[in-house]
């Protein structure tokens, strides 16, 4: 049976777009119409499994937006930091209300990438699973965009740059591996042409090589060969 074992669920929420893979395998990937659906269809497939189940759930460009925090002269703390960092969100990522912001590779004396989500949609998860019993236990919320960042970070030699596609968004990232210096978040994208166009329209205005920064796609149907330990990987196509 799928549940059987100690590995996580890997489960892919987005705007537009729900999937959950075990290892190499695809359990569920569909459509959904809205960020509260997909929550419900996630929790309501997590409560048909008959064990408790440990879950990273991973969420796309369009929930979970990053953009640079450059140095804040005077911060003392990296809790400091986090609270500048919350403070601007909204205005750097267009996201509405409240925000539960985190930090990549934060350093008081250098810039790194924020990552906010609405913590409205952190409250709908954490309230969903509540109903389930078992309870399944959330062991990692991270973007999915982040997870393919670490997987670029370990090529030789280490792109420049890497451009995400997903469900909802595209994200680009430019700097070679850790030392990120310039993202750009791109949302709504809803098909493959759009993607293409704004990820042209990035590249030209940073100057950067279309040949140094590999996109990653996701793909719903499954059609992907690429097998290993990044999430999603059943859906998980790479270009250029």
């Amino acid at each position: 049976m799928w549940w059987a074992g100690s590995k996580a669920l890997d489960m892919y929420l987005g705007t537009r777009a729900i999937a959950v893979c075990r290892g190499n395998e695809v359990l569920l990937a569909e459509p959904v119409s809205g960020t509260e659906q997909g929550i419900e269809r996630l929790a309501g497939w997590l409560g048909e499994a008959p064990a408790r189940s440990r879950v990273k759930l991973w969420l796309s460009g369009g929930l979970c937006r990053p953009f640079v925090l450059p140095p804040v002269p005077g911060v003392r703390s990296k809790e400091e930091l986090v609270q500048m960092a919350t403070a601007m969100a909204p205005l750097h990522t267009g996201l509405d209300g409240g925000c539960t912001v985190w930090l990549e590779n934060a350093a008081l004396t250098a810039s790194c990438v924020a990552v906010a989500v609405q913590s409205d949609v952190l409250a709908q998860w954490h309230g969903a699973l509540a109903k389930i019993r078992p309870k399944p236990v959330t062991i990692a919320i991270r973007p999915w965009w982040n997870e393919l960042l670490r997987a670029s970070a370990d090529a030789a030699p280490v792109p420049t740059g890497l451009a995400v596609c997903d469900c909802d968004s595209l994200t680009v990232l430019l700097g070679a591996g850790a030392a990120i210096e310039r993202v750009v978040n791109v949302f709504p994208v809803v098909d493959e042409t759009a993607a293409d166009a704004a990820l042209a329209r990035v590249l030209l205005s940073a100057d950067a090589a279309t040949s140094q920064v590999p996109t990653a796609r996701l793909r719903l149907d499954g059609v992907s060969s690429v097998q290993g330990a990044v999430a999603l990987s059943p859906l998980l196509e790479w270009t250029r």
